[in-house]
């Protein structure tokens, strides 16, 4: 895998499609391990129950990296 997303990350997409897209951020709660091409994310927003999402890891890219969940 060339993305090294992981577990804590935080990621956006790297390609902006609707400008609604530009500010979205998600935390990766589950990286998959190295092997896998996908990952899960949690939506950072203020809804009580923050939706979640499983993305291809090359349609993301990094923000920040060792955020405590």
């Amino acid at each position: 895998m060339s993305n090294d997303i992981k577990t804590g990350d935080i990621v956006r997409f790297a390609v902006i499609i609707e400008s609604c897209d530009e500010n979205t951020k998600f935390v990766v709660i589950d990286d998959y391990g190295p092997n896998c091409n996908r990952c899960k994310v949690q939506l950072i927003c203020d809804l009580p129950i923050p939706p979640t999402y499983v993305y291809f890891k090359e349609d993301l890219i990094m923000i920040d990296r060792d955020v405590k969940l």
